[in-house]
């Protein structure tokens, strides 16, 4: 059984960055009602503060229910726990993997990959900070589904071809801005 964790600073980052941030604009939100009453324009950049707010604690509270921050595998199962003011443990059968999505799969290599489980009400998420992060992904893929499998590497394929025409349009417009039209 190989253990996955997350170095301490990502740890720290990923548990509590949202309690400064969040503070933060919390003043600037409540200097925004104060100065209500001097100019109307205080009112789009409180209700600008407040959306801030609340998204970011969103993405926080929704990262503490899944994401683990230690994670033991083998070629069976995932065993997930460690999660944020939680004592639980998820057991996670690498056969009942039925998406994963995220990541490298939507061909951005820093969003957090998320694993959906058969019969399992929420996802299971890690972000490629954790520690030998290629190893995990190595070991969930050469043991999931096959026809799962084959599914994630076309659509790697496709994201990758659309990539590459995209850079290939854009390095032409930049040739077509450069040269004198005649």
């Amino acid at each position: 059984m190989q253990t996955f964790e997350y170095p301490w600073l990502a740890k720290i980052v990923y548990r509590y960055a949202n309690i400064p941030v969040t503070f933060i604009l919390l003043i600037y939100f409540l200097v925004s009602l104060g100065a209500l009453s001097k100019s109307w324009f205080w009112v789009i950049l409180a209700i600008v503060q407040a959306l801030l707010i609340f998204f970011v604690n969103r993405y926080y509270w929704r990262s503490y229910k899944s994401f683990p921050y230690k994670i033991e595998a083998d070629n069976e199962k995932l065993i997930c726990s460690n999660f944020f003011m939680s004592r639980k443990k998820v057991e996670v059968k690498l056969s009942d993997i039925e998406l994963l999505r995220g990541g490298i799969f939507s061909s951005s290599l820093t969003k957090p990959i998320f694993l959906k489980i058969k019969n399992h009400d929420s996802e299971i998420g890690f972000h490629y900070h954790l520690k030998n992060y290629n190893k995990l992904l190595t070991l969930i893929l050469s043991n999931i589904d096959q026809e799962l499998y084959n599914s994630l590497l076309e659509k790697m394929k496709d994201a990758t071809v659309e990539k590459r025409q995209k850079r290939k349009d854009k390095r032409e417009s930049r040739v077509n801005k450069k040269s004198p039209v005649k």
